[in-house]
């Protein structure tokens, strides 16, 4: 009983560093693909609510803390940034005035090709929940769950989020991208001035 209680001990440690090494790099990834920081921010916290509604259905199908279910949970991040990236960088890009405005264009721009998306995953997903096999029938169960999650908390958390409380204009852009850009792009015009 012993080592099975330091197993489920080292489970829970582990699951618990990974999920926030995962969130942090999350982080990272988003301020670098919009350049914007307060984005990032708003992007980690969908993120990490879409987590922690994939845990919440653990009961409810019966699953408890397993091997499977610590590499399901570390895999979440990676699977539910997928199209709350999108939308933010949509919203982000967005040549449009205002938060209603930028969300609209986000959501005609991006929201057929997200939703799209997930509906392919969410149908490739469900054979496998199908399946005989242990592994393949919990794999199957976990991508299915975590893409519905996923775009739904997507449309119906972060597009209302950006609504309420989205960046307007230059708000959180990260100065030094904008900096190095600007250089390269001078450099560019140099050196075709040039030729």
């Amino acid at each position: 009983m012993f080592l099975f209680k330091e197993l489920q001990d080292s489970l829970v440690r582990e699951a618990i560093k990974s999920v926030f090494l995962s969130l942090a790099v999350a982080f990272v990834t988003l301020a670098c693909v919009t350049w914007n920081w307060y984005i990032a921010i708003l992007g980690t916290i969908n993120i990490s609510i879409i987590v922690v509604y994939f845990m919440g259905t653990w009961p409810i199908i019966g699953w408890e803390l397993d091997i499977y279910n610590v590499i399901f949970l570390i895999s979440a991040v990676g699977l539910s940034v997928d199209y709350t990236v999108h939308l933010l960088h949509a919203y982000n890009e967005s040549s449009q005035q205002g938060r209603e405005q930028r969300a609209k264009d986000a959501l005609s721009h991006m929201g057929i090709t997200v939703f799209s998306g997930a509906v392919t995953t969410l149908a490739a997903a469900f054979p496998l929940v199908l399946c005989q096999m242990v592994f393949f029938r919990r794999y199957g169960t976990f991508v299915f769950i975590i893409i519905l999650v996923s775009i739904v908390t997507a449309i119906l958390l972060l597009v209302p989020l950006l609504l309420l409380v989205g960046p307007d204009g230059s708000f959180g852009d990260i100065p030094c991208f904008y900096w190095l850009r600007s250089k390269m792009s001078g450099a560019d015009k140099k050196q075709a001035s040039t030729e």
